[in-house]
């Protein structure tokens, strides 16, 4: 198993999932990401699960566990600019994400190039609507099952 591999075809995938301004695959604070930077896509690398097998000679079966982070600044500047900068709702950029990892409907999974079983969201989808402070960002869970 090459986690560098399937952490990058992962990023791949979801970095054009909408247009963001800013993305990487290291976690970066929204204090630290200025407007004019965002949308912005972070990708998180998680925990691993190694369950026991049922026999010594079966293969393992790994889960890997990642978080794409989404920030998107909804200050009032931005939404009455006359060039066009409108903000991007965070219901946008999640629903962006969500796609990127439909599965396809002949396969009914994804597999990031075949380097991975299965590719999926699972969890709480963590959201901040920035009502309060104006900073709007979500955490969405994904989980790969590696073979």
């Amino acid at each position: 198993m090459n986690r560098d591999a399937i952490k990058s075809a992962l990023f791949d995938l979801v970095k054009v999932a909408a247009n963001f301004v800013t993305v990487g695959e290291r976690l970066v604070m929204w204090t630290n990401v200025p407007p004019e930077q965002q949308p912005a896509l972070y990708l998180r690398e998680g925990d691993e699960d190694h369950p026991a097998r049922a026999a010594q000679q079966m293969p393992p079966r790994r889960t890997l566990d990642f978080e794409v982070w989404i920030y998107t600044k909804l200050d009032i500047a931005r939404a009455n600019a006359t060039d066009g900068s409108l903000p991007v709702p965070l219901g946008t950029l999640i629903g962006a994400v969500e796609d990127a990892l439909r599965p396809p409907p002949v396969i009914g999974r994804v597999t990031l190039g075949g380097l991975v079983t299965h590719c999926w969201i699972e969890g709480l989808v963590i959201k901040d609507d920035g009502a309060l402070t104006g900073q709007a960002l979500a955490k969405i869970p994904i989980r790969i099952l590696v073979p």
